[in-house]
């Protein structure tokens, strides 16, 4: 939201007329800063993501012919499953590695600083901007209610709600869509 958006809704909920630099000078004084956010990082290794970006494209093959099962998250299935994960620590201890190592699971690993190619981080940004920013919430309980009624109203935001995932012609279909959407920087 920007501060022309902010002084309509001011004006519009709460009747109190601010001029554009009186706004701006209140958040200032409230500690409120404006950052631009790029699509993607500055410390993204383009090579890094396009490399991804192949490997992505090459288990996309895998899914399409039914051999393997590509998600973004866990899950649990009889085939192969392939999980995207960021590089928190946690996915790389040694427990969890000799734990999998029997499974049909396997981790692959996005490039270091790049969020853009992690579908959930997109859905998380995508939930920010249709609610978190837009909504205030004094206490919890209707923070909850706005983040769990957002996933009642997908279909609203063009998106579908998806409680089987078995679908793997509708995972192979997000990986070539990934694929062509994601943009890499050099």
């Amino acid at each position: 939201m920007d501060s022309k958006a902010l002084q309509a809704w001011l004006l519009r909920t709460c009747r109190v007329a601010y001029s554009l630099s009186g706004l701006t000078d209140l958040l200032h004084r409230l500690s409120f800063t404006y950052k631009l956010t790029m699509p993607v990082p500055c410390q993204a290794d383009a090579a890094a993501q396009a490399g991804f970006l192949d490997e992505l494209a090459v288990l996309g093959a895998h899914v399409e012919r039914g051999e393997a099962v590509l998600y973004y998250a866990d899950a649990a299935h009889n085939t192969r499953i392939y999980v995207i994960c960021d590089n928190a620590r946690h996915y790389k201890n040694k427990e969890l590695r000799a734990c999998l190592a029997d499974k049909p699971i396997c981790q692959v690993f996005l490039p270091p600083y790049s969020p853009n190619l992690n579908l959930i981080e997109r859905f998380w940004k995508f939930l920010r901007q249709k609610i978190i920013n837009t909504t205030f919430c004094r206490t919890k309980d209707p923070f909850r209610t706005a983040v769990l009624g957002f996933f009642d109203r997908l279909p609203e935001f063009g998106l579908e709600r998806e409680d089987n995932h078995r679908n793997q012609s509708r995972a192979a279909a997000t990986c070539q869509k990934a694929r062509k959407e994601t943009t890499v920087f050099s």
